[in-house]
């Protein structure tokens, strides 16, 4: 060493002594007197907490407790995704999470759930919930109901039939959690209304208890309407019980209740138990049977008609110059008794050849055409069928052949010919109190055609007169309030189609807004099929087939059913009616008419329907005869019997007929 380097040594021991002294002295001057000294040591820190928590997946019911070590119990909420306890420990303390109590329809499962706290917060617990079942029912509560036949549906189907009295059920078919449930009512018990609330939702991981059905009884009355009914004595029933006597309205029209309900879903059957009398009527229901679908019934229909009364024969050439026969109709099977009795018939005169005959509305008086003499005979007609004769009408050269009267018994109008038209119509006002015809154009001036006019008809309004003119003409012609008529459609009506058009008719359903119009011909051996407007604008839709020679034509009351003579067969064809189109459907084939003088053609003519649609009467020209057929319930005939409607017999000429 040298001596600097130890000259440097020994200087820094000297230093170094020199202060420890001071410090000595120091100390020694700070602790007094006593020659003793004490050191004071602070308090440790307390020691540093941590929290215990983690996460959560698939939590959706409630009711979830944590605990940790055995306590500190942690209730977490429906959908919570994360948890902390309430205690921290400390670095170095063990924890161990478990589940205490599951949530309601689920299962959790604790994972990383123990450990030893190591100077940090503890954050990778996982819990872990999932369905304690893997699939729940759907059920609910049911209220009220006291019949059996109550039927409920979960999704369309699963149907699930509850019994009277039940205030609970299950469907049988439970679904996975999250599937979608719809309960509905297939079918409610009769005499009563189930609803359903609160039907619809989503199986949330628990059965589904919260469905209500609610069950209400509710009793319905059966209703309707009568029409047409002037006699007395109607007594209708529902279900062969529950009479109900009906007086004839005052007006057109009455209402009617039957005084029982009836539950949902029973039947009813409304029928006539006793027809009305005086004057004997025949009365048929339609919309009359069906079921209670939670409302009264009040479409019920009833319409009454008059049955049949008379039948008058016009024999163009019995006698000197042709007279008329009068029957009587038996109501019940409408068999005909000529007035003054079988085999001497009573024969009422008219004039020189009788073509055409009619009743008016009001049964007081029979209008007969007169195509020898050239007028129309007024007669009266008595209560017992006879006809008083009670004078002649004027044509005026005109050889009047069909006739037709308004349905408000106001105006009558024949048809025919004349020297100086081809084709005429003459018009009447009627007297309503004595019958007599007073020309609406005076004197009797006929409304010209340029053809014969034969068939002729009014529209149920009486605002149209629809005549047959020959070989193939429709006319139309308007009614004004004076009677005079003004013609809206003639040859444009014509159709090749329609040779020998000589009948017409008019659908009885017919209205303001128009209807259909049908005419028969006897060279095109078929029936004319047309519509017609309010104005009188006719167009042909078709036509059906008949028989050869078709001739008379008629609808039965109800405007279901046509018929028309084929004159040179010897037989009837029938139709039915669509009420939409107005198209002809044949009614089987066409069937023969009856036959006193057993001639090899009686030769059909004509043909009416009375009132109340229950009896066709046929007029035979060659036989001179009147044959009678009952009209079925799909509107076919069935011949029943025939009738001397001519004493001369063969050759009389029985040229028309009119039912009253």
């Amino acid at each position: 060493m040298s001596l600097t380097q130890s000259g440097r040594l020994h200087l820094g021991w000297v230093r170094a002594a020199a202060s420890a002294l001071s410090i000595g002295l120091l100390a020694s001057a700070c602790g007094g007197g006593g020659g003793s000294s004490s050191t004071t040591t602070p308090p440790p820190p307390p020691p540093q907490t941590y929290t215990i928590g983690g996460s959560i997946s698939g939590l959706n019911g409630s009711g979830l407790v944590l605990q940790d070590n055995g306590g500190d119990n942690l209730t977490v909420a429906s959908g919570s995704t994360s948890f902390t306890f309430a205690t921290a420990l400390a670095s170095g303390s063990k924890y161990a999470v478990t589940v205490m109590t599951s949530p309601s329809g689920q299962k959790c499962a604790v994972s990383n759930g123990s450990g030893t706290v190591s100077g940090a917060n503890v954050t990778n617990v996982a819990v872990s919930c999932t369905s304690a079942t893997t699939t729940f029912t759907v059920g609910g509560t049911i209220s009220g109901l006291s019949g059996n036949g109550l039927v409920l549906q979960d999704n369309g189907g699963n149907n699930l039939t509850v019994a009277s009295g039940a205030t609970k059920f299950t469907f049988s078919q439970a679904l996975t959690n999250g599937a979608a449930y719809k309960v509905t009512v297939s079918a409610s018990p009769p005499g009563q209304k189930c609803t359903v609330t609160n039907g619809s939702g989503t199986v949330a991981g628990a059965n589904v208890t919260t469905v209500a059905v609610a069950c209400t009884t509710t009793a319905y009355s059966v209703s309707g309407t009568v029409t047409g009914l002037t006699g007395s004595g109607l007594v209708l029933q529902d279900n062969g019980g529950n009479n109900l006597a009906v007086a004839a309205p005052t007006g057109s029209s009455a209402n009617f209740t039957f005084t029982g309900t009836l539950l949902n879903g029973a039947a009813y059957a409304v029928t006539v138990l006793t027809q009305p009398t005086a004057p004997v009527q025949r009365c048929t229901v339609t919309n009359g049977s069906g079921k209670i679908a939670g409302a009264s019934v009040t479409n019920v229909q009833v319409a009454c008609a008059r049955v049949g009364q008379y039948v008058f024969v016009a024999n163009n050439a019995d006698g000197a110059q042709g007279d008329i026969t009068s029957f009587t109709i038996n109501a019940q099977t409408g068999a005909l008794t000529p007035v003054g009795g079988v085999g001497t018939p009573t024969l009422f005169p008219a004039d020189v050849g009788p073509n055409g005959v009619i009743v008016d509305p009001s049964g007081q008086f029979v209008y007969v055409s007169n195509g020898g003499s050239d007028d129309v005979s007024r007669e009266m007609l008595n209560s017992d069928g006879s006809l008083t004769l009670q004078g002649q009408f004027s044509t005026t050269s005109t050889v009047p052949v069909a006739l037709a009267i308004t349905p408000a018994d106001t105006f009558l109008y024949a048809s025919g010919h004349g020297t100086s038209n081809p084709g005429v119509i003459l018009g009447f006002s009627v007297n309503p109190l004595s019958g007599a015809l007073i020309g609406v154009v005076n004197p009797n001036a006929p409304f010209p055609f340029s053809n014969p006019q034969l068939g002729i008809a009014i529209d149920p309004t009486s605002s149209l007169v629809f005549s047959a003119g020959d070989p193939h003409f429709l006319y139309v012609n308007a009614i004004a309030a004076d009677g005079t008529l003004t013609q809206t459609v003639g040859s444009g009506a014509s159709d090749a189609s329609l040779e020998g058009i000589n009948g017409v008719a008019v659908w009885p359903k017919g209205g303001s807004s128009g209807g259909y119009v049908y005419t028969s011909n006897n060279l095109s051996n078929n029936v004319g099929v047309f519509s017609y407007d309010s104005t009188g604008n006719v167009t042909l839709v078709g036509s059906a087939p008949a028989g050869n020679g078709t001739a008379g034509i008629a609808i039965d009351a109800t405007g279901k059913y046509l018929y028309v003579t084929n004159y040179t067969d010897g037989t009837l064809s029938a139709f039915s009616i669509n009420a939409q189109t107005g198209a002809l459907t044949a009614i089987g084939s066409a069937v023969a008419t009856g036959n006193v003088t057993a001639v090899a053609n009686p030769g059909p003519i004509d043909i009416k329907i009375d009132p109340s649609s229950q009896f066709l009467y046929c007029v035979n020209k060659i036989d001179g005869s009147v044959s009678l057929f009952t009209i079925g319930a799909t509107g076919a005939l069935t011949l029943v019997n025939s009738y001397v409607s001519a004493p001369d017999g063969h050759g009389a000429g029985s040229n028309a007929l009119a039912v009253y």
